[in-house]
C-alpha cells in the first residue's frame, strides 16, 4: 500500500479519514514495528477513545461512508460492510458466524425471530471491544477488559425498541 500511495499508508488514512472525521490524537498514531519497514501494527497497536469508536461507527452505518457531504468511503464496499448485498462472508466457525474484509457477520434472524434472514456487521477488537452496527441507524459498542465479546443478549433488547426484521 505504501507503494501504491506513496507514502506511509497509516498517515494517509489518518490525514483522509481519522482527522477529517475528528476523531481523537490518539487515533493519530500507532505502535509500528522496529525494522528498516517500520510498519504500523494496526491490530495491537491503536488506542482510540469512545468518542472515536462511534464516529467510526457511524461513518459506516449511518454516513454511508461520507463526511461532511464528501464521499469517503466507496459505496459498493460499505453497501459489503452493512450486508447490503448477497455475499456473507466466509463461516467464522459456526453456522452463525462469518467474517469478511476486517468485519463479523453475525446471522441473526433465529434469534431474533425475524421470517427472513438477516445479518449483521460488527467490529470486535482485543479483550472485549466491540462496535455493532445494527439496523435503523443504530450502534450499539462496549468495552470490556474481562475478554467478553457477546452482545446477543442487548441486541435482542434493542429490538423490540426498533424491530430489526423489517
Amino acid at each position: 500500500m505504501d507503494q501504491y500511495l506513496g507514502q506511509d499508508t497509516y498517515n494517509w488514512l489518518v490525514d483522509y479519514l481519522y482527522k477529517p472525521l475528528g476523531l481523537s490524537p490518539s487515533a493519530y498514531t500507532t505502535v509500528r514495528t522496529f525494522d528498516t519497514a517500520s510498519q504500523a501494527m494496526t491490530g495491537f497497536g491503536l488506542t482510540y477513545h469512545i468518542d472515536d469508536l462511534v464516529k467510526l461507527g457511524e461513518l459506516l452505518n449511518n454516513d454511508n461512508g461520507q463526511i461532511n457531504g464528501i464521499q469517503k468511503l466507496k459505496t459498493s464496499m460499505v453497501d459489503e460492510v452493512l450486508q447490503k448485498t448477497s455475499y456473507h462472508g466466509l463461516n467464522a466457525g459456526s453456522s452463525v458466524d462469518s467474517y469478511d474484509n476486517g468485519f463479523w457477520i453475525w446471522k441473526a434472524d433465529s434469534a431474533l425471530g425475524c421470517t427472513s434472514d438477516l445479518y449483521i456487521p460488527y467490529m470486535s477488537g482485543f479483550g472485549g471491544i466491540g462496535v455493532v452496527l445494527l439496523p435503523n441507524n443504530m450502534l450499539y459498542y462496549f468495552v470490556s477488559d474481562n475478554s467478553e465479546q457477546g452482545f446477543v443478549n442487548t441486541v435482542i433488547e434493542l429490538d423490540k425498541l426498533a424491530d430489526f426484521c423489517n
